[in-house]
């Protein structure tokens, strides 16, 4: 069984997402908010400080207070978004599961209950709320679709939550030159790193073409570096890479790969997180490696170059 685990996944409560939609209209000081949202301040506190962490909420001092503010990204994107859904807050895209549920549906635009992966009591709930508020409809007996009014507000979500991974990062691998996220999950954002900083953090991990050395195959640096949300196995390299790019070379590095460790190429099938590959590409790599390149379909390397690649 595959086990995908995901880090720094913005989850955010009712009562902060209150908070958000009362800063959207005016900054604040922890004593307002607490009055005009009656939140004890203790945990008022808690909040402000996770909403930081976040980077939605910037507090600065004046004088001898702190003084809470929306991140403008989020006010004059929010702002946008909601053209056609006047009366749409923030609390009703961005808590829990959400914001990951419609940037899902941006991506397939609709869908069945089979295909969101999370438990069906969970889905069925997150659409119900959606479709109470109007974003989606269910165009027909057990199909959901997404409203094209609403396409803003969900690109709206997807905005913020890769704006959440890649500020969150910066810290420890520096400013990406490159950001792919995976739209394939309603669970999470998994995203593939470039940078030009080495490093060694413990909460991304190296991977596409900087993981290839500790599996045997020597590549010539291009002197960037690849890193990932999520620890790596040979199945999330593959498809990271080809992530990047699904040119030629990069399928002969990754079909050297799936050689030369001995993987079980149909691995790549319970990845849920194909970063817009598609099954018929994958399907098209597994029969390309498992007949040695008697199968090749246009696009892809000759045979005698992935071994190439694989004996260095």
């Amino acid at each position: 069984m595959l086990i995908v685990i995901y880090f720094d996944t913005m989850k955010l409560t009712q009562r902060e997402a209150e908070i958000l939609d009362f800063l959207l209209e005016k900054s604040a000081t922890a004593a307002g908010i607490s009055a005009a949202l009656e939140i004890k301040k203790s945990n008022l506190s808690r909040y402000l400080k996770k909403l930081a962490s976040y980077n939605l909420v910037e507090i600065k001092k004046e004088r001898r207070l702190r003084v809470m503010s929306l991140d403008p990204f989020m006010i004059s994107g929010f702002v946008s978004a909601r053209s056609n859904f006047p009366f749409l807050k923030l609390a009703d895209i961005l808590v829990g599961r959400s914001p990951y549920l419609l940037s899902f549906i941006w991506n397939k635009k609709q869908l069945v209950l089979s295909d969101i992966d999370l438990p069906p009591v969970t889905s069925k709930r997150l659409l119900k709320k959606l479709r109470s508020i109007g974003l989606i409809y269910m165009s027909k007996r057990g199909r959901y679709e997404l409203r094209k009014e609403a396409y803003p507000v969900a690109e709206f979500c997807l905005r913020i939550l890769t704006y959440f991974l890649i500020r969150n990062a910066y810290p420890e691998i520096g400013s990406p030159i490159i950001f792919q996220p995976s739209l394939d999950s309603a669970r999470g954002l998994e995203a593939v790193y470039s940078t030009e900083k080495e490093s060694k953090s413990k909460k991304y991990w190296s991977t596409a073409f900087s993981a290839f050395d500790r599996y045997g195959i020597h590549l010539i640096s291009a002197g960037k570096f690849y890193y990932t949300n999520i620890k790596p196995g040979i199945a999330d390299v593959v498809v990271h890479t080809l992530a990047l790019s699904k040119d030629e070379r990069n399928i002969s590095y990754v079909s050297a790969l799936m050689l030369k460790t001995s993987f079980n190429p149909k691995k790549l099938l319970r990845k849920r997180q194909l970063f817009g590959l598609g099954e018929d590409f994958i399907n098209d790599l597994i029969k390309f490696v498992e007949a040695k390149g008697r199968f090749r379909p246009a696009g892809f390397p000759s045979w005698k170059e992935v071994e190439g690649v694989a004996n260095g």
